[in-house]
Order: C-alpha cells, then structure tokens, then sequence
C-alpha cells in the first residue's frame, strides 16, 4: 500500500472537500456521459473499446479500489473460471488468490450493483473487439496485443487523462493510487472508527491502514475514541465474525447510497 501523502496535489482538493466519494462519483459520471456523446450507439472501434476500458476502470475502482496492476493481471471466463465471475443472480465478483498481493490474503468481493450493466456492456460488445488482435485468444479481462494484457503504466495514463478531463475541482488527474486515497478518506471522516472496514475494501492490513490515515482521522474528528479502534478489532476475533464480508456490506450500502445522492444533485 502506498503511503498517504498529505501534500500531494493531484487529489488534494478531492480529500479537503466533504464528500470526497462524490466526486469520484462525478468524475465517473461525467466520463461515462462525455463517452456516449462521443460514441453513441456506433459498433465497437478501437477507439471507443480503449475509451471503454477507462470509463469501466474508474467505475471498479470506486467499488473495488485495487492497483492498476492488480486489474491488468484479472481475467475472465464464460465458464465461471476467472478472476471475475458473474454469478447466476446477475452479480460481478472477483476473486484473486492469495499469491497475487504481498499480503499473501485471497481476495474476494462483489463488485457494486451500479457497474454491473456497464461489465455486461464490455464483456458483450467491447472486449471481443479487441479480443481481435489477439489471434491466439486471451482470458486477460483488458486484453492488450499478442495475448498479453493492456499495459498497467499506459491504463495508468489514460485514468489520469481521464480525470483530470472529467474531475470538478482538480486538472493533473490522478490514478488508482488516488482513488485508494479517496474512498480511505471519505470513509474515514464519516465514520472515524471505520478502519477494518477501509482495511478490507484497501485489501491491506488493519495495522498499515491506522499507521497511515489515524492520524489525519483524529485530528478531524471530535469526539474520536481510539479504545473503539480495538474494541472493534476484538469483533474480528468471535467465532463465526467474518470481518472481511462485514466490511464490503457495509461499503457495498454506503457507495449505492452516494450514487443515488450524486445521481439526485442531493449532497
């Protein structure tokens, strides 16, 4: 996990804003509308299939905020087996072994309601469009050329231009390691005990998320009582308490909650 940088520029007006989510929120928004003004209904291009990549990865990152690497490396299957697996009730999940993160913890958590008709619009019309150039075949979920994946340092560069087009309040943009920034911290300011739930949407370890982001959170927040930190981790220890599926509910609640508000004009 990267380390909370308080000077940073590239979302700083993001984090001192009250609803640093929202914005997120609106950056995907916007990105999405500037996406059918400019493509519409048209079959698939090149163009609009690598335009598509960065609307959907805002998306998921907002959900599911992992790295640029981590999302290269996902892959899909018709059959279920994939990093990405769409359940028979319609919903999107992923599940990375526990091999892939220096956590050396499996990951495994559904993707937000809000982006599943944009996953069954990429996966329908998109992705086999670019599938295209890969005469061999992939099951790399952002095919790049050759059978390889899209590379991570040029998605990074197309989130940032991304955001930086369609973000309200800054114009350098920013990449997944800003939107891990984001959702920690807006969570953090509304609920200033939060960390096992932050700790698991991060997927990183409770101890690095208190290392990083207390200090910022207790100096925010009146009234903060650090004994509740602990209490809350004592939570995790009873038996049949599972911490990580808590903490995604309780995200999964919060975020479809924030887009109805940021859909509504209602913040």
């Amino acid at each position: 996990m990267t380390k909370f940088n308080a000077n940073r520029t590239d979302v700083r007006a993001i984090l001192d804003s009250q609803h640093p989510l929202d914005l997120l929120l609106e950056t995907c928004s916007s990105g999405r509308s500037a996406f059918i003004e400019k493509w519409g209904n048209r079959d698939a291009c090149l163009g609009s299939a690598t335009d598509f990549v960065t609307v959907l990865l805002a998306e998921l990152l907002s959900s599911n905020p992992l790295l640029i690497t981590n999302y290269t490396c996902m892959t899909w299957r018709e059959d279920g087996g994939g990093n990405l697996v769409r359940r028979k009730d319609g919903s999107y999940w992923l599940s990375i072994p526990a091999g892939k993160f220096r956590s050396h913890k499996k990951y495994e958590a559904m993707v937000a309601p809000e982006w599943c008709e944009d996953l069954d619009l990429y996966l329908g019309k998109y992705r086999p469009f670019l599938l295209q150039r890969n005469e061999e075949g992939t099951d790399y979920l952002f095919p790049g050329q050759g059978g390889k994946s899209c590379n991570a340092g040029a998605l990074s560069k197309k989130l940032r231009d991304f955001t930086s087009r369609h973000c309200p309040v800054v114009t350098q943009g920013f990449d997944s390691h800003g939107c891990r920034d984001i959702i920690a911290m807006d969570y953090l300011k509304k609920n200033p005990n939060g960390f096992q739930v932050v700790a698991a949407i991060l997927h990183a370890s409770l101890e690095t998320v208190r290392r990083v982001y207390a200090h910022l959170q207790m100096t925010r927040s009146p009234g903060y009582d650090p004994n509740a930190v602990y209490a809350h981790l004592q939570m995790t220890r009873s038996p049949g308490y599972d911490p990580n599926a808590t903490a995604f509910s309780a995200y999964s609640r919060y975020l479809s909650e924030r887009v109805r508000m940021v859909q509504c004009g209602d913040r």
